[in-house]
C-alpha cells in the first residue's frame, strides 16, 4: 500500500530546528536576554543594517549609530529611560567579536535640537570617544546576582575560549 505524500511529510516533520552546518553562513546576535539583547522587526532591520555597515568597514570592531525606532525598547523600559522625548535619540554601540558576531550596546541618550533630526557625525563621534575612553563594559545582573561585564563575556564567547571557571570569573565586576 502506498503512503500518501501528505502523510509522508507529516511522518517526517520534526520540531527541531534546522542543524547549520559549519559551512554555513549565520548572521547572528547573541541569544535575547530580557532588557539587554532586542528582539523584534526594529532589531532585524537594525541587525542588516549593522551587517551591511560591517561589511563595507572589514578592518572595524565597533560601530556607534543611533538606534533604530522600537530598537532598545525594553532596555529602555527596564532601566525607566522610556519613553524618550522626541529630541532625545539612543546612541547604540555596536561591538563585532567576529563577522555575524554582533553585540549592540544602547548607550547614551544624545538631545538634538529638532524633534526630527537625526544624530550628526560629531554626535556620533563624541558618543565613540566617551565609549573609547571609558571602560567599555556592559554591566548585567546574573542569576546569582553577581555583576557581570557583558562586553568582555561575549567577546570570551566570541573568541572560542573554553568556559572554565577562571575565565568567567574574569567576567564578574567588582560591585
Amino acid at each position: 500500500m502506498a503512503v500518501s505524500r501528505t502523510r509522508k511529510k507529516k511522518k517526517n516533520r520534526s520540531n527541531k530546528p534546522p542543524q547549520q552546518s559549519a559551512s554555513t553562513p549565520r548572521d547572528t546576535m547573541v541569544p535575547a536576554l530580557p532588557g539587554i539583547q532586542p528582539s523584534g522587526p526594529a532589531a532585524e532591520q537594525a541587525s542588516e543594517d549593522d551587517r551591511a555597515w560591517f561589511d563595507l568597514h572589514p578592518g572595524e570592531s565597533v560601530r556607534v549609530r543611533q538606534a533604530f525606532p522600537g530598537e532598545h525598547e525594553e532596555h529602555l523600559s527596564a532601566n525607566g529611560w522610556a519613553p524618550l522625548a522626541p529630541t532625545q535619540k539612543l546612541a547604540t554601540v555596536v561591538v563585532q567579536a567576529k563577522p555575524g558576531r554582533r553585540l549592540r550596546i544602547p548607550f547614551k541618550v544624545v538631545t538634538t535640537e529638532l524633534a526630527d533630526q537625526d544624530l550628526t557625525t560629531g554626535q556620533l563621534d563624541a558618543v565613540r570617544a566617551e565609549w573609547e575612553a571609558g571602560d567599555q563594559t556592559m554591566p548585567v545582573k546574573n542569576s546569582r546576582g553577581e555583576t557581570v561585564d557583558m562586553v568582555k563575556l561575549f567577546r570570551m564567547a566570541m573568541s572560542g575560549e573554553p568556559p572554565t571557571a577562571a575565565n568567567l570569573k574574569a567576567c564578574l565586576l567588582r560591585s
